[in-house]
């Protein structure tokens, strides 16, 4: 089973396709390598337009702690 290859869909006409462009493998690997690039620079600047039209709300602080009187407390304080 181990020497067992994934067949793909388009294996045989994405195989045509590269050697009639004579592509070499390395086009392949920094196609990709650019793709992740750019997928990365693009999410960057859509969340940095997206913070800068809308900014996130100010931070509030947290109300005080209640002091639950000692008739009302279910176990005694320590």
């Amino acid at each position: 089973m181990a020497d067992r290859v994934p067949q793909h869909w388009y294996t045989a006409s994405l195989g045509r396709w590269t050697a009639g462009h004579q592509l070499s493998p390395q086009v392949w690997t920094t196609g990709f390598a650019l793709m992740a690039i750019a997928m990365v620079a693009v999410r960057t600047l859509g969340l940095m337009t997206r913070f800068a039209v809308h900014p996130v709300a100010p931070q509030v602080r947290a109300p005080e702690p209640v002091v639950v009187p000692r008739k009302y407390r279910h176990h005694p304080a320590t």
